[in-house]
């Protein structure tokens, strides 16, 4: 069984990593872009176990370790099914490497890693 802990900044704390990848959008043309907040995932997997207890387990290292309460946020999104491919958080379902940008795209291996 796999958890993902999704951790982002509280709204209201200043975050000038995403305030700059914004501003170099801009810069770039991409004109449309109203703002960026950016989000570590980390993948936790716990052997097989009632899912109410594998959450309750990632809940407690989220709040010992993982998550820093004053200034960040997180949610939990749990994977049950086995051997599943790698897929980008925004875009259930689809492989990773259908989504790297041309310039990456020549060196990644047919399994999707580089």
């Amino acid at each position: 069984m796999k958890i993902q802990v999704f951790i982002s900044l509280k709204k209201g704390v200043l975050d000038r990593e995403s305030q700059e990848i914004s501003a170099t959008l801009k810069r770039l043309g991409f004109s449309c872009t109203l703002g960026v907040r950016q989000t570590r995932i980390i993948e936790i997997e716990l052997d097989d176990m009632p899912l109410s207890e594998a959450e309750t387990i990632v809940e407690q290292m989220c709040k010992k370790v993982l998550v820093n309460s004053v200034i960040e946020v997180y949610h939990l999104k749990t994977e049950v099914e086995k051997n599943s491919r790698m897929s980008s958080p925004n875009l259930p379902g689809r492989d990773f490497a259908d989504h790297v940008s041309p310039p990456f795209s020549g060196i990644l291996n047919k399994t999707g890693s580089l």
